[in-house]
């Protein structure tokens, strides 16, 4: 197993929906976000230019198993968690420990989202949608919009918890919002403020950020359609 842990939180009180949990943060994404804040992770070659360090998995399960009467679950971050299918392993692992397990993913393959909610593997589902399908390729250097209909799909029809989340890219405008929320009519759905940070593009540092009146009135816009909420 070759799993690759680029950062740990050992407490959290806000990564797991109403639960106490640890964060793992896998490294590598297959997505190059405008407005992304860990660049470090994005890859090998970026986590080797920074001066952090690679956690050893078994120490991280060891400390999990240590503090298993303090912690309800685990986060799985990234990066992106799915790029690896040694994914399941780990999840095993964090499972036989008594614990519950967060995921969070791009939704770029289905295949191995739906292998996890068949076989009960996942407890909760934080999904992140980047933007309108048109505008994915722009914003996130990637095109394959089918995947991500897809496991839009797979978490509609699960009885695992989920929600999905939106970065609220200043580029968008009110119908790039509306074209997402039809996608997922009825669900869960969380606009977060682009936060701007060391690290991102230039274009993610220059750009000028919606104010909160801006975000009310994108959701104002939205009708109920959606069970929309501003983090």
């Amino acid at each position: 197993m070759v799993l690759k842990i680029g950062g740990f939180e050992e407490l959290s009180l806000t990564d797991y929906p109403g639960k106490v949990s640890s964060v793992v943060f896998l490294l590598n994404c297959n997505f190059r976000c405008k407005y992304c804040y860990n660049v470090d992770l994005l890859s090998e070659a970026n986590f080797a230019k920074s001066s952090r360090k690679l956690y050893n998995m078994t120490k991280v399960l060891d400390y999990l198993t240590d503090h298993k009467k303090m912690l309800e679950g685990v986060v799985i971050s990234g990066g992106e968690p799915c790029l690896d299918s040694s994914l399941i392993d780990f999840i095993m692992r964090i499972k036989a420990i008594g614990l519950l397990v967060k995921l969070d993913t791009n939704g770029s393959n289905p295949d191995l989202l739906k292998t996890l909610l068949d076989n009960n593997m996942i407890d909760y589902v934080a999904m992140d949608i980047k933007a309108p399908f048109d505008k994915y390729k722009a914003i996130c250097g990637y095109g394959g919009v089918n995947k991500i209909k897809r496991s839009i799909g797979l978490l509609k029809k699960s009885i695992v918890p989920h929600e999905f989340r939106t970065v609220v890219w200043p580029r968008f405008n009110k119908k790039d919002f509306k074209s997402i929320s039809k996608l997922i009519v009825g669900e869960k759905w969380f606009l977060q403020p682009l936060q701007q940070s060391k690290g991102m593009l230039e274009e993610a540092l220059i750009i000028k950020n919606f104010s909160r009146r801006d975000i009310n009135d994108i959701v104002k816009s939205l009708g109920s359609g959606c069970k929309v909420v501003v983090r």
